[in-house]
């Protein structure tokens, strides 16, 4: 079930960026393409600066500002979880509750919000992250402050440096790939999704200037070799 969302997901995304920035009506800006000056490299996953890539939250904060449309039907029930056993599965399905918090934090729906962050706690364990931290104290936290924008952005955001500063520190770039493109995958569903896509102007500039994150984030997961025989990725 996971790997036929994240196909339909990958499909879904791929189609309405590339739809909406050749379609019809006003024409945005488009990002500089590769020249001969400027060859376009191919990344492996030891080149690519994930600090430099917007992080998920980020994304899922400019669709909030961008009116992006709550549809509860969209988000991923926790008890997708039960029965992985696979830790690839684990990693992919980490990335894409985390989108779905921040959707769910920055609309409002405090139980879809809290029960996520649990869930992502449990899974960050189930994989072998040992953040060396308080965990009652920081899910607390998060269910005090769950209804204040400023405050959920803080938290996750020092949820998200926790776990990036265990993945540095054990060189797990791999899985930090793998955990950001599923979030990344996930928020644009959540983003390309909506109603009356086309009417919200702020939303499809969004989306369309994601196409270059698209492209290395393809490239990148398949030069992990690691995982070439793993019919999830």
């Amino acid at each position: 079930m996971l790997n036929t969302r994240t196909i339909l997901v990958w499909s879904f995304t791929i189609s309405a960026l590339f739809l909406n920035a050749c379609g019809e009506g006003e024409t945005k800006k488009a990002t500089p393409k590769p020249t001969s000056d400027q060859p376009n490299e191919q990344p492996d996953t030891a080149s690519i600066d994930m600090d430099a890539l917007p992080s998920p939250i980020r994304i899922a904060y400019l669709f909030y500002e961008a009116n992006l449309e709550f549809l509860p039907d969209l988000i991923i029930e926790p008890t997708l979880y039960d029965g992985l056993t696979q830790s690839t599965d684990k990693m992919l399905l980490f990335g894409m509750y985390g989108s779905d918090l921040a959707y769910c934090a920055f609309n409002n729906r405090e139980e879809e919000s809290l029960s996520r962050f649990e869930l992502m706690d449990r899974i960050s364990e189930d994989i072998g992250f040992n953040l060396n931290r308080d965990q009652e104290t920081i899910l607390k936290r998060f269910e005090n402050n769950v209804n204040d924008i400023d405050s959920v952005i803080h938290i996750l955001s020092r949820y998200q440096m926790d776990i990036d500063n265990y993945i540095e520190q054990n060189n797990d770039q791999d899985k930090a790939l793998l955990m950001f493109s599923s979030a990344w995958i996930e928020t644009m569903y959540l983003g390309c999704s909506v109603k009356d896509l086309e009417l919200n102007e702020d939303l499809l500039e969004i989306l369309i200037y994601q196409s270059d994150i698209c492209d290395i984030l393809v490239r990148s997961l398949d030069n992990l070799s690691e995982y070439h025989n793993d019919p999830t990725v």
